[in-house]
């Protein structure tokens, strides 16, 4: 249904702003060992910075997202409860295994 496509949708957005978050971190980090002296310390700050600002963000997200995710998922499982086949369920993105893992 529409409901699971646009699901996944954001979800895929999620995954993509996270992308973005350590490309950023990444730069800052090579700054940081890439400086000697004072500037060594100033990029320790931005990378302690951006640490603690991805942090932020991403807990902020999660959280928006979990109730409408706990949401989605129990609405293919009540088909399953009543009896049906629980159709509804394996046709929806969001309940499927991933096909995609983190390797960092």
């Amino acid at each position: 249904p529409a409901e699971c496509k646009e699901m996944m949708a954001k979800h895929q957005q999620m995954m993509a702003g996270m992308k973005a978050m350590d490309s950023r971190l990444d730069q800052k980090l090579a700054a940081m060992n890439a400086a000697t002296g004072q500037a060594k310390v100033n990029a320790m700050a931005e990378v302690i910075n951006e640490m603690v600002k991805q942090r932020r963000d991403r807990q902020e997200k999660m959280m928006a997202m979990h109730s409408g995710m706990m949401s989605h998922m129990a609405g293919h499982m009540a088909p399953a409860r009543s009896g049906s086949s629980g159709q509804a369920r394996t046709n929806c993105p969001m309940m499927q295994a991933p096909t995609t893992q983190r390797t960092d």
